[in-house]
């Protein structure tokens, strides 16, 4: 698929400007190496960060793992053939966005919400392709019999706190614990505002056409205008998107055929002092390193004959004192 988009001047410009697939490096969550590593089995996406523990409850670091070598052989040919966007290193979302816009890319990876958006197809039509639309494909499957994953958030999605220097913490922990804990926090923050987003039957909110059939905004746009959604810790509800997708009959069989994927991430653990003073120490040159060599593999710069090396070297900088720290973690987590 992605080669017919290289080579069969798929947008009609008659000009070979296409990019098969084009991300954009945002804490390796949408980067090639965190999406394709699912289908191999690892955790190498921007929720885990290559940790997580084995069938045993045995902590690993995947970035180490032997099939990290093969995603990255994967990746490395899809960019020598350039069916990856040779800028994928360094591509941010507005210029993503901007390729998008001009009609070059094939395929994408985002929030399957984001396919549902209005403003998500707006700038492609309006730049000539007026039928522009997103369709929504299940993750590739992966060698040796594994179906490949997709990792959920958190429920919060991190930690928040309470600056030093606020002047009513008493009401920041107000406001908190009304979004988070209320009933009619987390009700407000899913549905937004009764009689205008939504309206109550048997008990349960219904969106109205203001969120389901909002043609300038569509529904996640339509909620954030009214304050729902808000970017702080609030409860999530799959029902919401069901519910505002309802009468989206693609989509809704988009959503049920992913649950099959959906695997939990690791925990949020406040680490003690002491971790945190270590793990900090540890992990800059950790990630540097990491960081450096995976993309040098994926590009060609550095042959992955030099995986032994690269696993040898992560050794000698201490990545099992971190899996040693990140296994007490997780051991106290689970008592």
């Amino acid at each position: 698929m992605l080669r017919s988009f290289r080579d069969n001047d798929a947008n009609g410009n008659g000009v070979q400007d296409e990019i098969p697939v084009i991300l954009y490096e945002d804490d390796m969550l949408y980067s090639p190496f965190g999406l394709w590593g699912n289908a191999w089995g690892l955790h190498i996406d921007g929720w885990n960060e290559g940790f997580y523990p084995d069938a045993d409850g045995k902590m690993q670091f995947d970035w180490i793992d032997p099939r990290a070598k093969e995603v990255l052989t994967f990746v490395a040919k899809l960019y020598e053939e350039k069916l990856l966007d040779q800028e994928f290193a360094t591509r941010d979302y507005d210029s993503v966005m901007s390729m998008i816009n001009q009609g070059m890319v094939g395929v994408i990876t985002d929030w399957v919400s984001y396919a549902t958006q209005e403003s998500a197809v707006s700038g492609i039509r309006d730049a000539g392709w007026p039928d522009a639309k997103y369709t929504v494909v299940m993750p590739p499957e992966g060698k040796n019999g594994y179906k490949t994953h997709l990792t959920t958030r958190n429920s919060t999605g991190g930690h928040w706190g309470i600056s030093r220097d606020c002047q009513n913490p008493a009401d920041a922990m107000k406001l908190l614990d009304y979004i988070y804990a209320s009933p009619e926090g987390i009700l407000y923050t899913n549905y937004g505002i009764e009689g205008m987003s939504y309206t109550m039957e048997n008990g349960k909110p219904k969106f109205m056409d203001f969120v389901k059939n909002n043609p300038e905004l569509g529904w996640q746009d339509a909620l954030f205008s009214i304050g729902a959604m808000p970017n702080v810790p609030y409860i999530t509800q799959a029902e919401v998107f069901k519910d505002a997708n309802s009468e989206n009959a693609e989509m809704l069989d988009v959503i049920n055929k992913i649950q099959a994927y959906v695997q939990i991430p690791m925990p949020i653990i406040m680490p003690t002092d002491e971790e945190a003073e270590r793990l900090d120490a540890l992990m800059a040159d950790i990630e540097t390193y990491r960081t450096e060599m995976i993309f040098s593999f994926a590009m060609g710069k550095t042959s992955l004959d030099k995986w032994d090396e690269y696993v040898s070297t992560m050794k000698s900088i201490n990545i099992d004192e971190v899996l040693q720290i990140k296994q007490n973690q997780y051991d106290r987590f689970n008592k």
